[in-house]
């Protein structure tokens, strides 16, 4: 996948330090997103991978250190400006309105202030693209927990609407959904990447980094212990120091796929 010219879309964090209380949930983080890759932070439960994605996204603020995009400070920004330049769809979505799907993704547009037709044209496109446009009057509330993060990737996609210069950031998005529909979002990611995008995915699931990633973050106790390609990154001891397992890559024709034979002893 090739990286497109355009310079704008740097996340940047430079030595970030979120606390909870005396509790330091993540310390002096270093991390960037580029225009054109696509980014998977990894680490077990606990290591410190929603707080530093919103971090990212502005919602926390650090204790120390600071957040840019493009070489200015999140906080720099005014509302309506970030909003129209980066979107993350969290792990979950609570939302209790007797909302129709078109008006839940309608809600993204909202920073547009933009014509009812120009609204429902991009409404519209994004639902096409999460394979709902078919049932796009259906009530938000009657539907699976797959369904409803379709619904918000499509919602955030609305937000952006176009990929240059944007920063998608994505939540554990295919927690909820079947082998269809995980594959969808992947391959949303990657044509927004290759199409100008900064996209930052957190995942529990090794196999699904190794094969999509470009750049692997791996978060452990809330600081960073590794950084780079997947395939130089996810080794068998950073498993077993990580992870606590022992575990091992096998090749096969297509992919590498994770083997784990147990809990290390």
């Amino acid at each position: 996948m090739n990286s497109p010219a355009s310079q704008t879309g740097v996340l940047e964090a430079r030595d970030v330090t979120v606390r909870a209380g005396r509790k330091v949930l993540i310390e002096d983080i270093n991390f960037t997103l580029k225009p054109g890759a696509l980014d998977v932070i990894v680490g077990p439960n606990g290591a410190g991978k929603s707080t530093l994605l919103k971090a990212l996204t502005g919602e926390n603020q650090p204790d120390a250190g600071t957040v840019t995009l493009d070489g200015k400070a999140l906080g720099e920004y005014n509302s309506v400006e970030l909003a129209t330049r980066r979107a993350c769809l969290p792990q979950s979505s609570t939302l209790s309105f007797p909302f129709t799907i078109r008006e839940v993704v309608s809600i993204g547009r909202h920073p547009h202030r933009e014509s009812d037709t120009a609204t429902r044209e991009a409404v519209e496109h994004s639902l096409n693209k999460v394979g709902l446009l078919s049932r796009i009057d259906e009530g938000y509330l009657h539907l699976s927990g797959g369904e409803k993060q379709r619904v918000h990737l499509a919602r955030i996609l609305a937000q952006l609407e176009e990929p240059e210069g944007r920063i998608l950031l994505l939540d554990e998005p295919t927690a909820s959904l079947d082998l269809t529909f995980q594959q969808l979002v992947f391959s949303i990611a990657e044509e927004w990447a290759s199409s100008g995008a900064s996209v930052l995915l957190v995942l529990h699931d090794l196999n699904q980094a190794m094969r999509y990633a470009k750049s692997v973050t791996v978060l452990h106790r809330g600081r960073v212990v590794r950084q780079g390609p997947p395939s130089e990154v996810l080794t068998r001891k950073l498993l077993r120091d990580v992870y606590e397992v022992n575990a091992r890559w096998i090749d096969t024709d297509e992919h590498r796929l994770l083997a784990v034979d147990g809990p290390e002893k």
